[in-house]
């Protein structure tokens, strides 16, 4: 008789564009004990204070300026979007109706605060934009001088607002005023060819992010024209196609990027300097199957001592999944609502610490916390698959007992199930007590190479360490 532990934190190793074969965590965090690893119940997502509404609903915005959420909802009649904006849940202006449809109206909305006299918040999003001081709300694309076949996004720097065309033209406003744009004010981010995709603020530079580079523009105080330039050296050559895959938490910019040397992969921008963090199996779910740019976007934020970038695939046929980058740890791990497979968050927003998830597809918002030990739908389904495990040798063992070590859960239960076909069929193992002393489960067959899939969908957080084999080893 042999006891082998089986590591149960694994990064993603699925071979191919799907992650049903191989090693993941699904709906999981990874936390560091003393000497040792454990796996524990992503944070939950209840109703916010600030949700509102209910039923279908393209959630494409929303931010939290002077005590009150901001959220932008679109909604489709008889193939005709109406755009609204809500100021705490009650409708705020005029809707903007579009007499046919137009994906761009539907892309993600950004924000950026004013000062001077009249503080104001502006949205816009590459179609639509407003601006309001709180108390009235006016359309920024019908000011004067205002530029058309702008990108989505938009950048804030030393009272200036700036919006890029798809032809990569940098316009900006008057210091702290959105309602006055001149038209000789701009300049072109063309130290290397490509078409605009989006554009935004990091830490104190305009970042113009193009299909195959991404540009930094600074403020050079010029007296006439553009005040900007570009700052010299800082080109970095890799570029998006999707725009709303873009994301900046604490001066680190997030996004599903491109190089012309070919491939999709998830990289951070960090004081000027690109850092791929995806591994192999996730560019294979990048690149193995097309994404569509609308449906794919992703959001970073903090949540109890981590850092996530949770960033949603969705595909233009098959299932579309979401998977999560933990920064604090460097691991991947793949999220879903219930059983949909999906995070389905398009917008974060923070009030009173805590984030605020907008759902993209209804009228949702929700908070997520670790606190929150379920979802608004129901329980989390934790699910844990291994890698195969053949314990150093393809000779015959016999799997006299399984247990996972972990915290005790009171009414708590796991479901085991194993694969010893290359993850092609799954057997019930039937049902671990997670109350008892000894969370085990005895007399499970013979095998020579063995996944093991284990469920968790409790209303409590679950946190589960590593698992213990108790083996007889046969004849080969």
């Amino acid at each position: 008789m042999s006891i082998k532990r089986l590591p149960l934190y694994t990064p993603p190793e699925n071979r191919m564009a799907s992650t049903a074969p191989d090693g993941k965590l699904v709906n999981c965090i990874v936390e560091s004990l003393t000497g040792e690893k454990a796996i524990r119940t992503r944070p939950g997502v209840l109703a916010s204070s600030s949700n509102f509404g209910s039923g279908a609903a393209l959630g494409i915005g929303m931010y939290y300026w002077k005590g009150v959420v901001y959220a932008i909802y679109a909604t489709l009649s008889g193939g005709d979007y109406s755009v609204q904006v809500y100021q705490d849940g009650v409708a705020f202006g005029a809707p903007i109706a579009h007499p046919s449809y137009s994906t761009a109206w539907i892309a993600r909305f950004d924000f950026v605060e004013t000062r001077g006299a009249t503080p104001r918040l502006v949205m816009f999003n590459g179609a639509l934009g407003w601006y309001t001081d709180g108390s009235t709300i006016s359309d920024l694309t019908a000011v004067a001088n205002f530029p058309t076949s702008a990108v989505p996004g938009i950048a804030y720097v030393d009272g200036y607002i700036l919006v890029m065309t798809y032809g990569s033209i940098v316009y900006n406003s008057a210091i702290d005023d959105p309602t006055s744009w001149t038209a000789s004010d701009f300049l072109t981010a063309e130290i290397a060819p490509g078409q605009g995709v989006y554009m935004s603020t990091l830490i104190n530079f305009v970042v113009c992010v193009k299909q195959w580079s991404i540009e930094f523009l600074y403020d050079a105080a010029n007296a006439t024209g553009s005040p900007f330039l570009p700052y010299s050296g800082s080109k970095i050559s890799i570029g998006t196609n999707f725009a709303q895959t873009v994301s900046i938490l604490d001066g680190v910019m997030f996004l599903l990027a491109q190089s012309q040397s070919g491939g999709f992969f998830v990289s951070v921008i960090e004081n000027m300097k690109p850092k791929t963090i995806s591994v192999p199996a996730i560019d294979r779910l990048l690149s193995g199957k097309a994404l569509d740019p609308l449906a794919t976007y992703g959001n970073a934020f903090r949540v109890d001592g981590h850092a996530y970038y949770v960033l949603t695939l969705g595909y233009t046929s098959g299932t579309s999944v979401t998977v999560v980058y933990d920064a604090s740890n460097g691991m991947w791990y793949e999220w879903g609502i219930g059983t949909t497979g999906t995070f389905p968050f398009k917008a974060v927003s923070y009030g009173d610490i805590t984030p605020r998830l907008q759902h993209a597809d209804q009228f949702f918002i929700g908070d997520i916390s670790s606190a929150n030990t379920t979802d608004w739908v129901g329980g989390i389904p934790m699910q844990i698959q291994t890698p195969i495990f053949d314990g150093g040798n393809t000779m015959r063992k016999f799997l006299r007992r399984f247990e996972l070590v972990g915290d005790r859960l009171p009414g708590g239960t796991a479901t085991l199930l194993t694969s010893d076909d290359d993850y092609q069929t799954w057997q019930s193992q039937g049902t671990i007590p997670m109350d008892a002393s000894r969370n085990d489960i005895w007399q499970l067959g013979s095998f020579r190479r063995r996944a093991f899939q284990i469920n968790l969908a409790n209303a409590t957080t679950a946190r589960v360490i590593t698992a213990e084999l108790e083996l007889d080893e046969g004849v080969r």
